[in-house]
Parts: structure tokens; sequence; C-alpha cells
């Protein structure tokens, strides 16, 4: 393991963030580019009180900025690199638009239809996908 000599937060604390919870969310961080969890005793500075008070809002900023160790070169990516990176790929995998417009061409649209409805089709087309998959999650 790592040993972190100074705790740097990644970003500023969220606004209005309470001192105890930011330097929680701090030690939360330094663990996570170690590669390593928040255990109990990274938390000896504070009370009983002061972690069951703070602790929370701290761990759920920390998810939001997760970050993780990748296994090659690029070193470290946040939770909003991850999510780029991997809606990328997923994209990669989808049809074109030119697969897309032959597939309407076949249910009798033309182009400058298709090109009218297009904005439309695909911001319904993404909702629905959204939808099907929040209620059947696959692999559960």
């Amino acid at each position: 393991m790592l040993a972190s000599a100074t705790v740097h937060s990644f970003s500023p604390p969220t606004p209005g963030m309470h001192p105890i919870a930011s330097r929680m969310l701090d030690i939360i961080l330094a663990n996570a580019v170690d590669a390593q969890p928040s255990m109990e005793g990274d938390f000896a500075e504070f009370s009983k009180e002061d972690i069951a008070r703070h602790f929370p809002t701290a761990k759920a900023q920390a998810n939001r900025q997760v970050v993780r160790q990748l296994d090659d070169q690029r070193g470290f990516e946040t939770h909003a690199q991850l999510i780029r990176r991997c809606s990328q790929s997923l994209l990669r995998t989808l049809p074109n638009e030119a697969e897309l417009h032959l597939t309407l061409r076949r249910e009798g649209l033309g182009n400058s239809e298709i090109a009218h409805l297009w904005p439309e089709l695909i911001a319904v087309t993404a909702d629905a996908f959204a939808a099907a998959r929040a209620a059947h999650p696959a692999g559960v």
C-alpha cells in the first residue's frame, strides 16, 4: 500500500459541506487513490458522534467522485471519466446513424421525414431504452 504523505482533495468540497465531512471525504478519496477501502481506524481522529453525523455525507460525495485504479499506464480515473469511457464503448456497439436511417427507410419514411423526426426519435428511443433497462436490469 502506498502511504499518502499529504491528503489532497481532488476537487473543492461541495458548497455547504461541513468541515468534518470534508476532512472525511479527503480520507476516503486518499484511500481510493491507493486502491484501499476506508476502515474504522482511518477515522480515529473523529468522535463516534462526528462519524455518525458526517460520514454518510462524506461517503455519498465520495461515491460521486470515486477514483479507481486502471490496469494500465493511464493510472486512475474518476467516476465521471469511467462513465464517459464506458458510454463511448457502448456507443461503438450500437448501430451507426446510417444503419438507423436505413431501418427507418424500411419503415417507409423518406429522407426529409427522417431528418424532421430525427431529434425527437433519438430522444424517445433513448428514454425507452433507459426505461426498459430500469424495469429489467441485465443479469438480475
